[in-house]
């Protein structure tokens, strides 16, 4: 998926918990986050050795790792800011699963989980990003 429905699941989601503007940053910030892995993602340009490191949608789309950010941001954000970083993570892996390349969601076993639903860039991504941002608007007017 692209980043921008990442994005606009993440402020949906921070938007149904009722989560006020910090909030809805933070869960985009980390529906994106797990990209990281990828040189041309907004962290991956930043990090470059990342990229380099990590193959795309393995380690950091896994429940390995999003076990590992929810006690790493609970340590140190408290478990508040716990829940909208773990839901924006969860959101980008749940989002990646719908595309045909699926992900290693059991990393680190190479088996990738995914529906062939939906390819990046394509127009029933866009419809699905319109149909997310609908819901969150929707529930909070």
């Amino acid at each position: 998926m692209l980043a921008s429905t990442h994005i606009i699941a993440g402020v949906a989601l921070a938007s149904l918990m009722e989560g006020n503007l910090a909030a809805m940053a933070v869960t985009a910030v980390f529906a994106i986050l797990p990209d990281i892995d990828t040189a041309n993602s907004f962290f991956g340009r930043r990090v470059p050795i990342i990229p380099q490191l990590l193959k795309h949608r393995g380690v950091t789309h896994s429940l390995l790792m999003l076990v590992i950010e929810h006690g790493l941001t609970n340590h140190y954000f408290g478990p508040d800011w716990a829940l909208y970083c773990t839901l924006g993570w969860a959101s980008h892996i749940i989002l990646d699963m719908c595309n045909p390349a699926g992900v290693q969601l059991f990393w680190p076993h190479s088996r990738k989980v995914g529906m062939p639903l939906i390819r990046t860039g394509s127009i029933w991504e866009f419809v699905l990003a319109v149909l997310i941002a609908s819901v969150g608007i929707k529930i909070n007017i």
